[in-house]
């Protein structure tokens, strides 16, 4: 339903962390967050997409502010699980997230405009996933 981005000023130790691997003359001087409310949250397998979807863009549009990405902060109106996907949720909740590490998101191209940026402009440093879990889509 909605979405709204907070900025805040970078701290002094942030400062020295991205002057020390800030490329460039244009080092950023304030972090970027956004905050989502979804209305209808399909926990099992509307979710994890939407969550990805607004942490990219909160990537995207500090990139096209010049500033560092923050948090991501999201809010569940009604969120469910559907009856068909209880089994596939029990088989989640046995794996262990800290089992493989996160990626890093790059950006590997300076753009302007929103609308510029194209698949090859995003590259995922030390992705690696777990083994698909099947569900099908609740009706």
């Amino acid at each position: 339903v909605m979405f709204q981005f907070y900025t805040r000023p970078l701290t002094q130790l942030e400062h020295a962390v991205y002057d020390d691997i800030w490329l460039g003359d244009n080092k950023p001087e304030r972090a970027l967050s956004c905050q989502l409310y979804q209305r209808s949250c399909d926990t099992f397998l509307g979710v994890p997409y939407n969550i990805a979807s607004y942490s990219l863009l909160v990537h995207m549009i500090a990139h096209l502010t010049n500033m560092v990405p923050d948090e991501f902060i999201w809010t569940g109106g009604d969120t469910h699980i559907y009856h068909n996907h209880f089994d596939q949720v029990e088989e989640l909740l046995t794996r262990d997230p800290n089992e493989i590490a996160l990626p890093e998101l790059i950006i590997t191209a300076r753009r302007d405009n929103i609308d510029d940026f194209t698949i090859g402009d995003f590259h995922l440093e030390g992705y690696e996933s777990m083994s698909s879990i099947k569900a099908p889509i609740a009706v």
